[in-house]
């Protein structure tokens, strides 16, 4: 009775290892690794945060920068130019760069 178990087992032992290995050469091969995609289709640049403008202006002299908010594609800020003045700033949200620069009223 034994040497019949241990048979069976041993068939099915080398029954499993044999459907592995036809798996294993039957399997697909591997896709090929995407290609980088276009430059054109590049993501957006990210957007500075409030606290980034914030230090931008203050590193170019402006101060008691207040009233930082979001309009559209720049931020509107409200602050102390180098002379005193109380001045309006239309910031670029990616650049950080000042596109106008006008006297708030």
């Amino acid at each position: 009775m034994k040497k019949q178990a241990l048979l069976n087992a041993l068939i099915c032992a080398a029954a499993v290892t044999a459907g592995a290995t036809a798996f294993a050469q039957s399997a697909p091969a591997a896709e090929p690794a995407p290609q980088a995609a276009p430059a054109a289709a590049a993501p957006a640049a990210q957007m500075l945060t409030i606290r980034q403008v914030y230090d931008l202006l203050e590193k170019q002299g402006y101060r008691n920068i207040t009233d930082i908010e979001l309009d559209r594609r720049e931020y509107e800020v409200k602050a102390d130019n180098a002379q005193g003045q109380r001045v309006e700033l239309d910031v670029d949200v990616h650049t950080g760069k000042i596109v106008s620069e006008h006297r708030d009223d």
